[in-house]
């Protein structure tokens, strides 16, 4: 066990806490459970004075105490302390009073103090001080192996929706979980786990969308500046300067995926605007292009009506124009919808149209039927 911990045999916690610490950020408890459970155990054993007894199993009320309690006790011990060292000042011929032999006792204390203030951080929902603090417990060993599992749930349970907690040390907590490995077998709820990854990806999007907007060499890398510096609000406020058309609605689609997590930092505001601005151009590139394929069907029909009617022509022009009509007409109904898709808001085009209606005149006419019965 001793080994375990790279000590030689001794009684002093604070030297047993220091060597887990020491031991422990050489360990990667995903990698290698088993030899973080190991140390574990020896580090629990070795503060239990290296035997088969629970720790303080010879003082079983003091155990039993709680941890106000004893917090206060100390406190009272201290101004007793400091009377006896005055007392001895006035005078000298007094016994000495020597210390009391270092005890585990105050290092109970400052464990129970730090799960205290770690559990009250939690339900305040302040994610920077209960990540600070349970880094502290987990390094002196205040958090116990069954336990740890446990508050780090409820911990990223509290940061994943945080969002005062800075991108990197959210990055660094689930670092510390394990979470970002593919085959990663901490024991958190899917739940939280699809949460926690989501914002992960929504903070490494981000954060590329600044690096892009810092890029200036290479003509592709300067269009996908001009979008990042777009969404980011930095330029177009009025207008869009030479912005890649093409290229934006997948850029918009992504932002609407992360703004969730990124409502802070991306006005949902700004994002509403240029996806009405994209929209009204699209309307009005569709209507010109709808105007233009119906003038040229009718005036495709006019010329073959009247080219019929002014005398005999020859058999291929009338084998031709039906089927010149059908492509102009499909292409017609393809701009019709795509103008209605834009224009409408939940259109799902001609058939789905004629399907609600459909459903809703057999269910006015089962309803008169019912009546009638």
């Amino acid at each position: 066990m001793w080994d375990e911990l790279g000590i030689a045999p001794c009684d002093d916690a604070k030297t047993i806490r220091r060597a887990y610490a020491a031991r422990l950020k050489t360990l990667d408890p995903d990698r290698d459970p088993e030899a973080f459970a190991r140390l574990r155990r020896a580090f629990e054993w070795a503060l239990n004075g290296g035997g088969d007894e629970p720790p303080h199993a010879a003082r079983p009320d003091r155990a039993a105490e709680p941890a106000e309690s004893i917090v206060r006790t100390a406190a009272r011990s201290e101004p007793e302390a400091a009377h006896s060292t005055a007392s001895r000042a006035e005078n000298p011929r007094a016994p000495a009073l020597h210390p009391p032999a270092p005890s585990t006792d105050h290092d109970d204390i400052r464990d129970r103090a730090l799960l205290m203030a770690f559990d009250g951080a939690l339900r305040r929902r302040d994610a920077n001080e209960a990540t600070v603090l349970y880094y502290r417990a987990a390094a002196t060993g205040a958090l116990s192996l069954e336990s740890a599992p446990e508050a780090l749930e409820r911990l990223l349970a509290v940061a994943v929706d945080d969002m005062t907690l800075g991108a990197t040390a959210f990055r660094n907590l689930v670092r510390t979980a394990g979470l970002q490995a593919p085959q990663s077998r901490t024991p958190v709820p899917s739940e939280i786990r699809q949460r926690v990854l989501a914002r992960l990806a929504a903070e490494d999007w981000y954060d590329n969308l600044e690096a892009t907007a810092q890029q200036r060499k290479g003509r592709i890398a300067r269009r996908r500046r001009k979008i990042a510096r777009l969404l980011l609000g930095r330029i177009g406020r009025h207008w869009h300067p030479r912005v890649d058309k093409a290229a934006l609605p997948t850029w918009l689609a992504q932002c609407r995926t992360h703004e969730a997590w990124l409502a802070d930092r991306l006005d949902p505001a700004w994002i509403g605007t240029l996806e009405a601005r994209l929209r009204r151009r699209d309307i009005f590139w569709t209507i010109c292009f709808t105007l233009f394929i119906g003038g040229l069907l009718f005036q495709f029909v006019y010329v073959s009506v009247v080219a019929v009617a002014d005398g005999p022509e020859p058999p291929w022009p009338l084998l031709i124009a039906p089927f010149a009509a059908l492509f102009l007409l499909w292409l017609l109904k393809l701009l019709v919808t795509q103008l209605l898709t834009l224009a409408i808001p939940g259109w799902s085009g001609f058939g789905g149209r004629f399907s609600a209606l459909w459903s809703r005149g057999k269910r006015k006419k089962s309803k008169k039927l019912g009546d009638a019965g």
